[in-house]
């Protein structure tokens, strides 16, 4: 009977996790073996399902534990028997050897012959008598070695209805799949590899972020379109903050659902990656509870702990945690904790092809769509932080007393130029009368003799915009952008042109190709 505990390299009070984390590093590693052609992979997996279906059953380990204690108990008498032998054999030895030493001593002793007077002595006898050699007790056996690992591969036949510790046949109704089932691919001879592979698993997650984040898209964009969502709840939903944390969240459920009726994901699929829940468990696969508990907790703790709940800054962080644990433990922290097993088989030509398409269209149309909102919320952050910073300094100098304080009069502010006040004032008007065509006049007049007067080029682009001249609108808003790039409405009017014109472009480009 063999030892599971020495073999697994665990104690006998170990916890399931323990054990669980032992199989499946013993799975690994016959894996390798067998994928280099140093064992067959047939043979290989009999001991491990045997171990999977001893401890994932209580009353099966019960009763292993209670069958190996005995035999370690009838192996201790042996050992005990066989001492006592030993012992018995010496001592008989040295019985023997003291008796002969006396013959010999009485022997040497000069004895005279009567009739010639002559003295003699008696010599033993020089056959030689080989020690005995104790037996051992009757039902004692050999145990094994445990650091022996080639030993451990029996040709153990197991049958799908019975599991035999010691000559002790017990039913086993209901058995799950065999772990064979997982490291070999579907009608092909060519077995799965259970080595880490941390860039196609980042590849496959990727896709399928990027694939669930452009269906919620579209789903958001079409209830904002029919004015079920505001437009500002949008925009704060869809930013590159925001919408990373409700897209890894949502996808966290969604995968957990694939997971219970198919081993992989799209991306996963695509790279032919395969999860196997319950490695450890055979019984699990006919346990629905056990099966959707693993499938969920696994896509929970990916989302809080691979992906960092989808924030920004803390996602490359948890990423490449999760990277170095991968390479040097042979399994993230969630597959460990949810007995899970990642294989990967050999990715055909049309795949590869395929996923790297997708996993470039991802890349682009995201950072696309993200590019701008990422650098202005960045820009109103860079620039919230300025003024508190200044605000600060100034509060800090009014303590030390290194200004005025607001007791005392401060200088009044520096007055327009008369001609400045008089030229926004004519805009005004134009603007009250909605004469476009003099405003465009004014402010063009007002941009040559002031170039770095913000007022004249938004009052020169409006003039433009309102005059449906929306391509030079844009440039001179551009202009006043760059000269005060908090004033929201140059945005708010730079927006509009720019939808204008790109409508326009639209409908032209659809004439000329009908």
């Amino acid at each position: 009977m063999q030892n599971f505990y020495a073999i697994l390299g665990v104690s006998k009070n170990a916890s399931s996790q323990d054990i669980n984390a032992a199989l499946r590093r013993l799975v690994r590693r016959y894996n390798e073996e067998t994928t280099h052609g140093s064992r067959d992979l047939t043979e290989a997996l009999k001991f491990i399902n045997r171990a999977r279906l001893t401890f994932a059953n209580p009353e099966r380990r019960a009763q292993y534990d209670a069958e190996l204690e005995l035999i370690e108990a009838e192996a201790a008498k042996a050992e005990a028997a066989k001492e006592a032998a030993k012992e018995a054999a010496a001592a008989a030895a040295a019985a023997a050897t003291e008796t002969t030493i006396t013959r010999q001593a009485k022997a040497l002793k000069p004895v005279s012959d009567n009739r010639t007077g002559a003295t003699t002595s008696t010599r033993p006898s020089q056959t030689a008598h080989a020690p005995t050699q104790p037996m051992a007790a009757p039902g004692f056996q050999e145990t094994m070695d445990p650091l022996d690992l080639d030993s451990l591969i029996l040709p153990i036949t197991l049958d799908s209805n019975q599991m035999t510790f010691g000559g002790t046949a017990k039913a086993n109704p209901g058995m799950g799949q065999d772990l064979g089932s997982v490291l070999t691919n579907p009608g092909k001879t060519k077995q799965r590899s259970t080595a880490p592979n941390p860039t196609l698993r980042f590849a496959a997650r990727i896709i399928d972020y990027g694939l669930w984040g452009l269906l919620l898209g579209l789903i958001w964009n079409y209830l904002s379109s029919i004015d079920i969502i505001s437009p500002t709840v949008a925009q704060i939903v869809g930013s590159p903050f925001i919408a990373p944390i409700l897209i890894t969240l949502s996808w966290a459920f969604v995968e957990g659902s694939l997971l219970i009726f198919f081993p992989a994901t799209p991306g996963k699929y695509f790279f032919d990656i395969r999860v196997a829940t319950n490695v450890s468990n055979p019984y699990a696969h006919n346990d629905p509870n056990t099966l959707i508990t693993a499938s969920f907790f696994r896509a929970l703790r990916i989302w809080w702990r691979g992906v960092g709940c989808g924030v920004i800054p803390v996602y490359f962080f948890a990423m490449g945690r999760a990277h170095n644990t991968l390479i040097t433990a042979k399994e993230t922290s969630w597959d460990f904790d949810g007995d899970c097993l990642v294989t990967h088989g050999e990715i055909p030509a049309f795949k590869v092809m395929i996923a790297s398409t997708l996993l470039g269209a991802v890349i682009w149309m995201y950072t696309s769509a993200w590019a701008t909102p990422f650098q202005h919320t960045l820009q109103s952050g860079w620039n919230y932080a300025a003024k508190t910073t200044i605000t600060t300094l100034e509060a800090w100098k009014i303590l030390k007393g290194d200004m005025p304080t607001y007791g005392t009069e401060f200088p009044a502010a520096p007055a327009k130029e008369n001609r400045t006040v008089t030229l926004e004032n004519t805009a005004q008007g134009l603007i009250d009368k909605q004469d476009w065509n003099a405003l465009l006049a004014h402010c063009s007049a007002w941009t040559k003799e002031d170039e770095r007067n913000v007022t004249a080029w938004f009052c020169y682009g409006r003039a433009l915009h309102k005059l449906d001249d929306n391509a030079g609108a844009i440039v001179a808003l551009k202009r006043a952008s760059l000269l005060a790039p908090q004033n929201d409405d140059i945005r708010r009017v730079m927006k509009d042109a720019s939808s204008i014109e790109m409508q326009k472009k639209l409908l032209l480009k659809r004439r000329t190709e009908h």
